[in-house]
C-alpha cells in the first residue's frame, strides 16, 4: 500500500483519463481497480478483526468462534426505510445460544450510533428477527367429529 501512495504523490499532475493513450488508459484502470480492491480488502480485514474481539468476549468457546464469525459475516435479513432510520433485522442464528451473542452483540452496535456511510443523515438501526412461532393443527375430518 506505500508503494500505491509514494507512486500517487509521485505524480506531476492530473491528467483527465481521456486524453491518455488507450494502453495508459488500460493500465490507469488496471491500477486504480487494484487500489480499490486493496482498499476493499484492508476494510474487509479490519470488520473482521473488530467484529472478533467484540464477539470473544461475549462467546469464549473458541470452538464455535469459526462458526458464530462465518454466520456473522455471511448473515441474512430484511431492510426496513423509516424516517431517517434504516432498519436491518437479522435472520436468527441455527443456534439459540448464538442468538443472545448477537443479540448482545448488536445493542452493542446500535449505542454507537452507526451511521450510513454514503449519506450520514441515515442512521443504521441493527436487530434480530422474533423467533418463529410453531404453531400444531389438527384437520379433522368433518365426518368424525
Amino acid at each position: 500500500m506505500t508503494a500505491v501512495v509514494a507512486a500517487y504523490e509521485a505524480a506531476p499532475e492530473t491528467v483527465p483519463l481521456w486524453d491518455l493513450v488507450p494502453e495508459d488508459r488500460r493500465r490507469a484502470f488496471t491500477f486504480h481497480n487494484q487500489a480499490f480492491q486493496d482498499a476493499c480488502r484492508v476494510i474487509a480485514i479490519n470488520g473482521e478483526h473488530w467484529l472478533r474481539q467484540q464477539v470473544a468476549p461475549l462467546y469464549p468457546n473458541p470452538r464455535h468462534e469459526r462458526p458464530l464469525m462465518r454466520w456473522l459475516l455471511q448473515a441474512r435479513g430484511r431492510i426496513t426505510y423509516r424516517e431517517g432510520t434504516i432498519e436491518i433485522a437479522l435472520a436468527r442464528p441455527p443456534r439459540p445460544r448464538w442468538a443472545g451473542v448477537i443479540e448482545e452483540l448488536l445493542a452493542r452496535v446500535n449505542a454507537m450510533d452507526p451511521r450510513y456511510p454514503a449519506h450520514p443523515d441515515f442512521r443504521l438501526q441493527f436487530s434480530l428477527q422474533p423467533p418463529r412461532k410453531w404453531e400444531l393443527s389438527v384437520k379433522i375430518p368433518s365426518g368424525e367429529v
